[in-house]
């Protein structure tokens, strides 16, 4: 039997918070008072990092959200239950869904159940409890050989849900066994209304841990269960392109097999940065490059995530590589909204009310390196078409071309033509075409080159 997912995930907006950091308030309410803005900014998700109170921390740390004390209770410094029912109920009056940060893999060493049962967590050489990834010091891995730890993160879900939310994001759903997942999406949502969105690993990581005999499971697997998945196996690419050892048309090849060997029902989460990441506004030269950066993500197949203060180029003052706020500390060091570049935050609303109206209505993308660095992306569907040029890599010139355009800049809306050939622009252009006369991608075939620029399209 097909599996279906809900279409519209494929031109979503997700939109990532830590209400410990988001506000000055840092809680639910803090959060609550923000959600005109974020749904103002063209988000249709609202993505909450894990909400349960944190385990014990060392030193100047309180703990860390992904490693938790108590999944049956909520963090006393973000609110009550009913606190997180009025968040809940304000996002949909707002017409905002609502996903839940959750962690099944593991719990922090000196938590609540690791005290209680601690027979339902795996254990090394020595009988004391472990963790199968050495750097997440402080946690614990959960056993699922041991039926009762299936039933009792089953009912953690349901409890969830008695909040009213839409779904979850879950983190490190590769290293937990497919079967759990397949027994919980029956057991809780049989008809696929809620949202499912899996954090997946590298490919690097799946490979290592397959070598070793560790269950990793690879991303197009999971997709049996989950709606969405993280982009991680392109992201590895991308990655290796900022650090010198990829091309562009490298992670482009990866997003093409993405198309073509993945279930069809597959819906791949784009991002720039997350909450593991530093802000990717350190990365580039300055805000033409990072329009051009954030257009070419959020114009590729697949949802857009945005990390709260991404709208605003946070971030660009930062050295290349430095977090621009340290999740666990003690001091909160609060997302910088006194910081956004206001003009850059009304670029990313006009790029996402362009984005929602392309792949809203169109269902063929096509993708072209058209010189190295300089993309062009391509969405046609009966009811609309449009054409994305971006410039990664700061190149100057002209390129000549086979074929035309004609069409309305989305931006600006200014009458664009091009004709022979393409003078490479600094900024992102958007460009809105009539379906009716816009030439329709065709099929890649033996056009796809894997070195020197990439030519496909998936419909």
């Amino acid at each position: 039997m097909a599996i279906e997912t809900q279409s519209w995930l494929r031109s979503a907006v997700v939109y990532q918070v830590f209400p410990r950091l988001h506000s000055e308030l840092g809680n639910f309410e803090g959060v609550r008072q923000d959600l005109g803005r974020i749904r103002d900014l063209g988000a249709d998700i609202l993505y909450i990092m894990p909400i349960h109170p944190m385990g014990d921390g060392r030193d100047n740390r309180v703990g860390s959200p992904y490693g938790i004390h108590d999944h049956q209770a909520i963090n006393p410094e973000y609110g009550t239950e009913a606190d997180l029912r009025r968040l809940v109920d304000d996002a949909h009056r707002l017409g905002l869904k609502v996903i839940l940060d959750v962690v099944l893999h593991h719990l922090s060493n000196r938590s609540r159940l690791a005290t209680e049962m601690p027979q339902w967590f795996l254990k090394d050489a020595n009988g004391l409890l472990m963790c199968k990834v050495p750097e997440w010091r402080g946690c614990a891995d959960l056993d699922y050989n041991v039926p009762e730890v299936w039933d009792y993160q089953i009912d953690t879900l349901a409890r969830l849900l008695s909040f009213g939310i839409d779904g979850f994001r879950f983190d490190v759903v590769p290293l937990i066994p497919i079967e759990i997942w397949r027994e919980a999406r029956r057991r809780l949502d049989p008809n696929r209304s809620q949202i499912w969105l899996a954090e997946t690993g590298f490919m690097r990581f799946v490979k290592k841990d397959k070598d070793l005999g560790v269950l990793h499971h690879a991303d197009p697997e999971l997709h049996e269960v989950f709606d969405i998945s993280y982009d991680a196996d392109g992201q590895e690419y991308l990655h290796a392109y900022f650090a010198g050892r990829a091309q562009m048309a490298d992670y482009l090849h990866q997003v093409y097999l993405q198309e073509v060997l993945y279930p069809a029902h597959t819906i791949k989460l784009r991002l720039l940065e997350n909450h593991d990441d530093p802000r990717f506004a350190s990365k580039v030269r300055d805000l033409r490059a990072l329009r051009c950066w954030t257009a070419f993500m959020t114009m590729l197949p697949g949802p857009m995530l945005l990390y709260a203060g991404q709208e605003g180029a946070l971030g660009r003052d930062r050295k290349p590589g430095e977090r621009e706020e340290r999740h666990y500390h003690k001091e909160r060091n609060n997302v910088p909204w006194q910081q956004v570049d206001e003009e850059f935050a009304q670029f990313t609303r006009s790029l996402l009310a362009f984005m929602h109206r392309v792949k809203r209505d169109c269902t063929v993308c096509h993708i072209c390196e058209i010189t190295r660095g300089v993309v062009r992306i391509d969405w046609h569907g009966p009811g609309a078409a449009a054409a994305v040029f971006v410039n990664l890599e700061n190149r100057c010139g002209a390129i000549p071309i086979p074929w035309k355009l004609n069409g309305r800049n989305a931006l600006t809306g200014e009458t664009v033509s091009i004709e022979h050939e393409y003078e490479i622009h600094h900024e992102p252009l958007l460009i809105e075409l009539d379906p009716a006369t816009a030439p329709r991608p065709q099929s890649a075939g033996a056009d796809f080159r894997m070195h020197g620029g990439a030519n496909w399209s998936t419909g």
